[in-house]
């Protein structure tokens, strides 16, 4: 499949989303096995609810760095094919290089957009996507797309955030910056957030208005227990995960730093245990047939 550096996306807006994930690539591949452990709930849910089958022919959508696609060809023993999608080539580079470390065949990583699959129709017998949907632009164009490649009666199951209330790894050390008076960047309007298909019922009436049927939603309380971190330097530790934090703390004042870490310490506090910081999170896993 053809690789590609600059997938052809829509309106300037789209183009700067994607250099944000381009920015943020080396993060995520660099710590790549701790975000897995710390979703890894979220990928057993979301590999148990799609219940992938030997010789099926089975799709990933934002792959990553790998994960779940190597977790789905491992629930049928490698007995599967995979193609595994991301808008970023680094981040489908870095999934080619960890199915090959890994010893896992059957798979094969492309660079390419959810709203412009470079793929016939009816050629998939399922597809997964977990975190990504919140930013398929728009969600509408991705769902289609995802029906379009799937085969009658075929099967897919996304896992998307639940409530920002419900998720304080996003929001300690946001609200712990904004008190310190560090400015955030001004949002474009159009640009969605992790919390874009937080609202309950909303995902689950896009796949049905897009033509998917049994359309069903799980509610996924799990922890995220960020190792090697406590109260005192979460800020940094989350700064190390997130390219938008990272650029806050160094826009801010030293006094400012100092404030904004005060602050994440006090929110943290109660959930610093065993050498982490373990974060109840809430995802909805969703589940539904073309």
């Amino acid at each position: 499949m053809k690789r590609c550096s600059r997938p052809d996306l829509p309106g300037q807006s789209a183009r700067e989303e994607l250099g944000r994930w381009r920015d943020s690539a080396p993060s995520w591949i660099t710590n790549a096995r701790l975000i897995a452990a710390m979703t890894a709930e979220v990928s057993r849910s979301l590999i148990d609810h799609l219940a992938p089958q030997a010789e099926e022919r089975l799709l990933d959508i934002a792959c990553g760095a790998g994960d779940p696609a190597l977790g789905l060809l491992e629930a049928v023993s490698g007995q599967a094919r995979l193609v595994a999608l991301d808008p970023v080539e680094d981040l489908a580079g870095a999934t080619r290089a960890a199915a090959r470390d890994a010893g896992v065949v059957g798979l094969a990583a492309t660079c390419a957009r959810v709203e412009q699959l470079p793929f016939g129709e009816a050629c998939f017998d399922a597809a997964s996507c977990r975190f990504g949907a919140m930013f398929f632009r728009p969600v509408e164009a991705g769902l289609a797309e995802l029906r379009r490649v799937l085969r009658p009666a075929g099967r897919v199951t996304l896992a998307v955030w639940g409530p920002k209330e419900a998720n304080p790894y996003f929001t300690a050390v946001a609200r712990a910056l904004d008190a310190a008076g560090v400015v955030a960047p001004p949002a474009d309007p159009g640009q969605p957030t992790v919390f874009e298909l937080a609202a309950p019922g909303d995902l689950a009436a896009r796949l049905t208005a897009a033509g998917f049927s049994d359309a069903v939603t799980h509610q996924l309380p799990f922890e995220m227990a960020l190792t090697g971190a406590n109260a005192a330097n979460f800020m940094q530790r989350q700064a190390e995960l997130s390219p938008a934090i990272a650029r806050r703390l160094d826009a801010a004042s030293t006094a400012q730093r100092e404030r904004a870490a005060a602050a994440a310490a006090e929110t943290v506090a109660p959930w610093e245990r065993d050498g982490a910081v373990v974060l109840p999170a809430l995802a909805l896993v969703l589940s539904a047939r073309r």
